[in-house]
């Protein structure tokens, strides 16, 4: 029996640390790309691990959620020629999504690399 030229095709499992350093850079990935780096974190993990499936899976739907509310909120700054409370609505969603979007990934990323499955607040759960 002789082996492939090019080793398996199968994807290669993880180890415990390998699956939690991974969950834990597809949540930090959220802060510098937004919805790119949990997506392509997701798509090279999914089959590797169960652990970095479920927790790229969060990252993704939280990230995907982030964009969608930098959206809406700059559509209200626009608004502003019929009533200044859309751009005060606008700048309000902007600082929340601005702030939860750096320090919610940084939590669910910590606890990731503990091990632990994070699910961020208030989200909607497109893959779950």
């Amino acid at each position: 029996m002789t082996t492939p030229p090019f080793g398996s095709l199968a994807p290669k499992i993880m180890t415990a640390e390998q699956e939690r350093t991974w969950a834990m850079l597809g949540h930090f990935s959220i802060i510098l790309t937004w919805f790119l780096g949990p997506l392509l974190f997701w798509l090279a993990g999914k089959n590797r691990s169960p652990f970095a499936n479920d927790q790229g899976k969060e990252a993704l739907s939280f990230a995907i959620q982030i964009t969608i509310g930098y959206t809406v909120s700059v559509a209200l700054l626009f608004l502003v020629f019929f009533s200044p409370w859309f751009a005060l609505a606008g700048v309000g969603g902007l600082m929340l999504f601005g702030v939860s979007g750096v320090l919610l990934p940084l939590r669910a990323g910590i606890a990731a690399y503990h091990g632990e499955v994070y699910r961020y607040p208030l989200t909607a759960g497109f893959f779950h």
